[in-house]
């Protein structure tokens, strides 16, 4: 914006806007606030100029005033419609129409503190993944550092129209620009050169051809409130690191393994599942018969008390009444009651194993193309790696309970109502942290160089990912398995 006198004749007044109030990537909302500020813009104005009203804010969903998108907004005049044209260039929708809602929220402004104090915030701090400031290295808040209150939401509220970028609760400003005797001599354009660097690495993801079908459900915990922040910031991650992005770490950045589609314009049939269950059902066995060793299992006798295995029928879900079934073998049951259609509940009752036949909805992973058997193969590795980390978790929080024992039965209930859901095909075939993508170095998605990506959000976490490794190394790997 440019030093200059914008006259709305059709309203009847007139503001300045000072292009040394702004700098490079600044995002909507210091934008905004400085705007109210320097013109003494009041509510009512602001919303008749914006053809908009305050809203309701439900933390579970994107703002209906957002500063992430001004779709919503409806300018009146030229000197709204002006103002609008100019903040819509710094929101995200506008920067990465495709990966914006992935990838950012508004539940919260989120800030430097460094920067803020100047005056500065840009959109890109909206970015669940990105945890550093790329200018001061210093960590993303989203709460006040005086009294710890939240943030207001990233989006038109009622605190950015009375006192903006001050908190609602102890009225001390975020920053010393947003004080008011500081307002107009603290703002002046900062150096936010890293923010450019960032800016530019999403336009390469923006341009990258990524076919991602359960993007959505990768990592869904309705048990867990920050599930969606979670998946946010790890596709962050992951799509940082296809781009080698500067701002994120190597030691945050997910490795992921790529295989060759067998590319077929027609989806899978009953036909093409049962040729391709004979290869994998040969696969599956291998991968359990070498757990089985590991675990000392004799033949396919599974060892422990029936009365120690609580079996959820409706959800086919088996869970330990108590520590004496190891972390081990409920992770590795929990994994078999995912790949079997038979019923797992009767091995483990009469010790006699009944003819193997897999779920066809894990033999034709992944269902939208037709992929490797090595591919498949490390997807059934990274499924019971995931299995034995939930097992893991549940039997830390279990500890000494025993759902045999009176007095623990509600605390054991309670655990199992918590985690059940991670244990289960019912709700989904495979873990929630697996996923899969296609991706096309030339930015065809039919093209004969799509590549399928599997992607296990546990990647950096290594403890059992070891004892998966061992599972092969003790005994050979299963056809296809890459080491």
């Amino acid at each position: 914006m440019s030093m200059s006198d914008v006259d709305d004749n059709e309203n009847g007044w007139q503001w300045t806007v000072d292009a040394n109030w702004f700098s490079a990537c600044e995002g909507p909302y210091t934008v905004f606030a400085k705007l109210c500020i320097g013109n003494g813009l009041i509510e009512e104005d602001l919303l008749k100029g914006l053809s908009a009203r305050l809203l309701k804010s439900n933390p579970s969903q994107l703002h209906g005033r957002t500063f992430l998108d001004l779709s919503w907004a409806r300018p009146t005049g030229p000197a709204y419609a002006d103002l609008i044209a100019e903040v819509t260039k710094r929101t995200l929708s506008q920067s990465n129409p495709r990966w914006w809602r992935c990838l950012a929220s508004d539940n919260a402004l989120r800030y430097c503190p460094q920067c803020i104090a100047q005056g500065f915030q840009s959109v890109l701090c909206q970015i669940d993944g990105l945890t550093l400031c790329p200018v001061h290295n210093v960590p993303i808040v989203d709460r006040c550092l005086n009294c710890n209150r939240k943030t207001p939401r990233y989006a038109l509220t009622e605190e950015i129209l009375l006192s903006p970028l001050v908190c609602p609760d102890c009225e001390v400003a975020y920053g010393a620009a947003w004080s008011p005797e500081n307002h107009f001599a603290s703002w002046h354009p900062m150096p936010a050169r890293a923010y450019e660097t960032l800016g530019q690495e999403l336009q390469q993801v923006e341009r990258l051809s990524i076919t991602w079908p359960d993007q959505g459900a990768w990592l869904l915990d309705p048990a867990d409130p920050r599930s969606d922040a979670k998946r946010r910031a790890r596709t962050f991650e992951l799509l940082a690191s296809f781009v080698h992005s500067t701002v994120i770490p190597p030691s945050r950045r997910i490795n992921v393994r790529r295989y060759p589609i067998e590319w077929s314009a027609q989806p899978w049939t009953l036909d093409d599942i049962d040729h391709a269950a004979a290869v994998r059902t040969t696969i599956y066995k291998s991968i359990r018969r070498h757990f089985r060793r590991r675990l000392k299992c004799k033949n396919s006798r599974v060892h422990a008390r029936r009365e120690d295995l609580i079996w959820d029928y409706p959800h086919s879900v088996l869970l330990p009444a108590n520590a004496s079934v190891g972390a081990e073998l409920h992770g590795f049951l929990s994994w078999r009651t995912r790949f079997e259609a038979d019923r797992l509940w009767g091995e483990i009752s009469t010790g006699r194993s009944n003819e193997l036949h897999l779920r066809y909805g894990v033999v034709g992973w992944p269902a939208k193309w037709r992929s490797t058997d090595a591919a498949w193969a490390n997807f059934c590795l990274a499924c019971l790696k995931h299995e034995l980390m939930s097992a893991e978790q549940f039997h830390t929080e279990l500890g000494e309970l025993d759902l045999h024992c009176q007095s623990d039965r509600s605390d054991w209930l309670e655990l199992a109502t918590r985690l059940h859901h991670r244990f289960g095909p019912v709700s989904r075939l495979w873990p929630a942290g697996i996923t899969c993508f296609a991706i096309s170095a030339s930015g065809d998605p039919s093209a004969s160089d799509l590549q399928l990506v599997l992607v296990s959000a546990r990647s950096g976490e290594q403890g059992i990912a070891e004892c998966v490794g061992q599972v092969l190394a003790d005994g050979g790997a299963a056809p296809g398995v890459e080491h």
